[in-house]
């Protein structure tokens, strides 16, 4: 028969301790489904926000690459961002380049340049490796390749003026004879030197020697020019005396060396260094030389005028030389 249905008043209270165990039941099913709850809020929470980089007094900072905050250059020039300032970039476009003035300092050609710069910057500064700097006044008359990586231009306004020094290896013409108003100078950059810069001179910059072959090419017409250009002041000495220091030809083997017209040429400049007044001459267009057959040489006199061959050979011995390197001489 059905068992007949009981109220809750009617239903048999249960013992204390299963009382107890169930109300613990209760209360850590109510704490696990809160947990669950909050876990699933913050998987919602971390997967809507990532990428996102935490914010800092209301600004958002975002990933950049390595490129980022650098303005972009223009004509050579630009900006970076470092430390949060702005830092300039160094100009890598060559500048032009004007003669100012040119001197002296023992046997280095110094001169002053104004340089121009090309950048849209026109303070940046320029800091190039391997710039040749030529300078022509007609002829080249000095050229050499420069390091301005450790010392670079510095520009006020758009210009700087830079003395670079050019040692006797590296130019063509005395100092004395170069017209600065009328001289070119021509700037190339990516140029490859030809031995280690030479040290300055004067507070200028020393550069490095140019392609062996170049400079070849433009000593034999140093050689050519100045011949011309001496020729009228040597004809002083069709009457009168003065002193031979050297006598050479091209291809000669003399002194551990074969004598080419870049060492002719530099041996030139070294006297005129010590005598201003040396000149140089072409033996073949003088009467004294020919006359014996020698009428092929470059011929260094000191310029120095004596009235007789006694006081000649005194000067000799007065500067140091010896019978063999210094001795009498008219060109009738």
């Amino acid at each position: 028969m059905p068992v007949p249905e009981q109220s809750v008043a009617d239903q048999p209270e249960p013992p204390h301790g299963k009382r107890t165990r169930t109300i613990v039941l209760v209360v850590v099913a109510v704490v696990a489904a809160l947990a669950i709850a909050a876990a699933g809020v913050g998987i919602w929470w971390f997967t809507s926000h990532r990428g996102a980089a935490p914010a800092s007094d209301g600004v958002v900072a975002t990933h950049a690459g390595k490129d980022a905050g650098k303005a972009s250059a223009k004509d050579g020039a630009g900006a970076e961002k470092e430390g949060g300032k702005e830092r300039k970039a160094a100009c890598v476009a060559v500048p032009d380049a004007e003669l100012g003035s040119v001197d002296r300092s023992g046997e280095n050609l110094i001169g002053a340049f104004t340089f121009t710069s090309n950048c849209e910057d026109g303070d940046a500064a320029y800091a190039a490796k391997d710039v040749q700097v030529t300078v022509k006044d007609g002829d080249v008359v000095a050229a050499a390749v420069f390091d301005f990586s450790k010392h670079p231009i510095a520009f006020q306004d758009g210009e700087a003026i830079v003395k670079l020094a050019f040692n006797a290896s590296q130019h063509w013409r005395p100092s004395s004879q170069i017209d600065a108003d009328d001289a070119e100078v021509v700037v190339q950059g990516r140029q490859t030197p030809q031995s280690q810069p030479a040290a300055g001179a004067a507070g200028a910059l020393g550069g490095a020697d140019i392609a062996k072959n170049s400079a070849e090419r433009y000593a034999q017409t140093a050689l050519q020019w100045q011949t011309s250009h001496d020729s009228s002041k040597a004809s002083d000495f069709y009457s009168t005396y003065t002193t031979q220091l050297s006598s050479k030809k091209f291809g000669m083997q003399v002194e551990g060396k074969t004598w080419g017209y870049a060492d002719i040429y530099r041996q030139f400049l070294t006297c005129k260094s010590k005598h201003p007044n040396a000149l140089l001459v072409w033996s073949g267009d003088w009467p004294t030389y020919t006359k014996t057959n020698t009428g092929d040489y470059y011929v260094i006199l000191s310029g120095e005028p004596f009235d007789t061959t006694e006081a000649a050979n005194g000067w000799c011995s007065a500067n140091g030389y010896t019978s063999n390197d210094c001795l009498p001489v008219d060109l009738q």
